[in-house]
């Protein structure tokens, strides 16, 4: 089983789209007892992970939209309670969905005892993350989940746990890239509007403020920012303007 781990884990490095990476992303899981996995890119935002081809990710690893309508209507990526254990830890760790057993101390109140649920409702056992931290100080991580309830997760955690940490942070790197790369591409069509509202952003100001000088209404100064939110692939403002400012759109004004 090593020499096949290692053998998925030099082609994710090799991997060049999602699209080859996905299915030894998810072969490698299987290998190990883990039919199923997931890849957050960023814990404090509910939108899911895209592909890269207009779909998501989470699709594209198998699970049903049933799951992942459910998952975004309740708005359950924020609270769940890997991701809290995600923020405390660079390595990945086991953890049982009963009270959430897991080696990083993380409190669970209601919020996180409906991600719980939610995963109980699946029939999920439990699972091995690989925490990954990314960029613009985003949260993500790979996910491995399994529904028997006699896996033992840490015996195999300890067998594979380089394996574990190589996995995850090959393929959040490619996943990572690729978004990226594509937020670069949006970002060049931002209008100069767009951008002009940014870089007022940038300096502070508010819709209202932003209003008055551009000499619109609010809801407009509210649509060009964001447009350009969306454009750079950001989860909220504060990080539309970092990624704006990478790309040296505002480099000029803050």
């Amino acid at each position: 089983m090593k020499r096949a781990l290692r053998a998925a884990v030099a082609q994710l490095r090799a991997a060049e789209t999602l699209e080859e990476a996905i299915p030894v992303l998810k072969g490698a899981g299987e290998l190990l007892g883990l039919p199923m996995v997931t890849v957050n890119g960023d814990y404090s935002s509910n939108r899911l992970l895209g592909d890269g081809t207009g779909g998501t990710l989470a699709a594209a690893l198998g699970w049903s939209p049933d799951i992942l309508t459910g998952w975004s209507s309740e708005e359950l990526t924020p609270f769940s309670p890997v991701g809290a254990a995600c923020r405390l830890s660079s390595l990945p760790f086991a953890w049982r969905s009963d009270s959430f057993a897991c080696p990083v101390p993380t409190r669970i109140e209601a919020p996180q005892e409906r991600v719980l649920d939610f995963l109980a409702e699946l029939g999920v056992t439990g699972g091995i993350t690989t925490p990954v931290h990314l960029p613009f100080s985003r949260i993500g991580s790979v996910t491995w989940f399994s529904f028997d309830r006699k896996f033992n997760f840490d015996r195999v955690l300890e067998a594979h746990k380089d394996s574990f940490i190589l996995l995850g942070h090959y393929f959040m790197a490619l996943a990572d890239s690729e978004m990226e790369s594509l937020a670069a591409e949006r970002a060049f069509s931002l209008s100069r509007r767009e951008i002009e509202c940014l870089t007022w952003v940038a300096l502070g100001k508010t819709d209202t403020e932003i209003a008055a000088i551009i000499g619109r209404s609010m809801s407009t100064a509210r649509f060009h920012v964001d447009k350009a939110v969306a454009k750079l692939n950001a989860v909220s403002r504060t990080q539309a303007v970092a990624k704006a400012a990478q790309l040296g759109m505002i480099g000029a004004v803050i």
